[in-house]
């Protein structure tokens, strides 16, 4: 698995070179016009306005916001400093920067799985007048609410129970297409 990903890494990485190289045979277009070159790096202007958006987000969640383009720049030339003074001590290198990478890597491919998968699921979920009738009758008996003033919280509450059985399903149907073999003995010995 750790072989499939460094081969996956490193035809990405030959892609962005080649793709990189190529550009750089045309003409610029708006978007490729270089805002600011640190040392061998160049700032395009997409990068300055992709980078932008990071550090406003930044600056709400640290609760100081950049007024100027001159001190957004200013951020983004200090962080490509540290950036590449990182990487000339070889950081970019370290096993548990590398571990931590690919924790970040996995952790948002799940996520954006997961999430796709969840509005499909989203779209093909109904709930049906007589499931809230009957959850009505048999969960709120007690209760002295009427029916239309808990309608609502009942059809949510369904459909996520609905919502949350179809993915444990998906996922119980992965892991049943999929080849596992588990050690008793290497995991009893953790």
């Amino acid at each position: 698995m750790k072989y499939r990903r460094s081969y996956f890494f490193a035809a990405v990485m030959c892609c962005l070179i080649i793709t990189s190289l190529l550009e750089g045979c045309g003409r610029r277009k708006a978007s490729e016009k270089v805002v600011a070159t640190i040392n061998n790096y160049k700032m395009t202007v997409e990068d300055f306005n992709y980078e932008s958006k990071e550090i406003f987000h930044m600056g709400r969640l640290v609760g100081h916001m950049p007024d100027t383009k001159e001190e957004i720049l200013d951020a983004l030339i200090v962080k490509e400093v540290l950036l590449q003074e990182a990487e000339k001590k070889d950081l970019d290198k370290d096993k548990e920067f590398l571990r931590s990478i690919e924790m970040y890597w996995e952790q948002t491919l799940i996520k954006n799985l997961m999430k796709k998968k969840f509005v499909d699921i989203q779209n093909k979920v109904t709930v049906y007048e007589e499931e809230v009738i009957d959850y009505y009758h048999n969960m709120m008996k007690d209760e002295q609410r009427p029916l239309e003033g808990v309608r609502r919280n009942i059809k949510r509450e369904i459909k996520s129970k609905k919502e949350r059985d179809l993915l444990d399903e998906w996922i119980e149907d992965l892991r049943s297409k999929s080849r596992i073999r588990v050690d008793k003995k290497v995991l009893n010995e953790l």
